[in-house]
């Protein structure tokens, strides 16, 4: 009987014990989520290089991240240059490429229309936001959602492309690094348009090209191009190393996007002669947006 006891009272402390660790986390989790979330995006931009699976951390806390502008343009870059787009930008990248133009630092606040709306915010609030600014698509031709690099926020992206599919009329259009692939197969199923860079500021960053061009196996719905980043330094070496590789995975096609739009006419006849003779079509496209002043 005392055994029995001591073991019923030693369950009772065992449970009183759960239920104040469980209250005391639910207590830190309503009062530091926000502090949580910056610490934990500033680990994984700062210290986890390339792909990182981050469906359990979104599931973990109540995801909102920060956004640097949304705006009204026309696509300035690759294959679908001259559309109209709604561009929506996330914070953060974690590659610094050198070449970099783009302002992706944390902010406060976005502006729209000459309204500010508070950072962080969720799928669900931004997309009402986007949808009461702009609307569901009648004047534009695609949501692009850039960065920064997007993908580094996956499951927000997901969850934001999901609500724009059901809510919108406009085609769903992604811009990425190209250095984190291995969510290309479910994007394909959301993502109309995928606009893939191929990067080349590092040996490091340019040897994981066979891991990209893989990928694109994977990719059977979405209308994908990529776009190399070429600039002059090291120039004919990129292209013989892109094009070997491009012609190794059967890839047929290619942009040149010349950093800064900088291109020397020697350039332009080597690039075409090594991809043309590898059967890859290769198209020689800057910065439209820049030559045209505007975002």
């Amino acid at each position: 009987c005392v055994c029995v006891c001591v073991c019923v009272c030693e369950r009772e402390r065992e449970r009183e014990r759960d239920i104040i660790v469980l209250s005391f986390y639910f207590f830190l989790h309503r009062h530091t989520i926000y502090l949580f979330t910056l610490l934990l995006e500033f680990f994984i931009i700062s210290i986890i290089p390339f792909d990182i699976n981050l469906s359990i951390i979104y599931r973990m806390v109540a995801m909102k991240i920060n956004i640097s502008e949304v705006f009204y343009s026309t696509q300035g870059e690759g294959k679908y240059i001259g559309t109209a787009q709604v561009f929506i930008r996330l914070s953060q990248c974690p590659f610094n490429c050198p070449y970099c133009d783009t302002d992706i630092q944390d902010k406060e606040y976005f502006e729209i229309n000459n309204k500010q709306y508070n950072n962080p915010v969720s799928a669900e609030e931004l997309s009402e936001i986007v949808l009461k600014e702009f609307g569901a698509g009648n004047n534009f031709h695609s949501y692009s959602i850039t960065g920064g690099e997007p993908l580094i926020h996956y499951e927000f992206v997901k969850e934001l492309a999901g609500i724009f599919k059901n809510k919108s009329k406009a085609k769903l259009f992604l811009e990425t690094s190209g250095l984190i692939t291995k969510y290309f197969k479910e994007l394909d199923n959301i993502f109309d348009i995928m606009s893939i860079d191929i990067k080349t500021h590092s040996e490091k960053v340019l040897t994981n090209l066979p891991v990209l061009l893989k990928a694109l196996s994977s990719l059977k719905h979405s209308d994908y191009y990529l776009k190399l980043l070429l600039s002059e330094d090291n120039a004919k070496e990129i292209i013989d190393y892109t094009a070997h590789k491009l012609h190794k995975y059967n890839i047929k096609n290619i942009i040149i996007q010349p950093v800064d739009s900088i291109i020397t006419k020697d350039t332009i006849d080597y690039l075409y002669n090594m991809y043309y003779s590898k059967n890859i079509e290769a198209r020689i496209i800057p910065q439209t947006h820049k030559i045209l002043a505007i975002p």
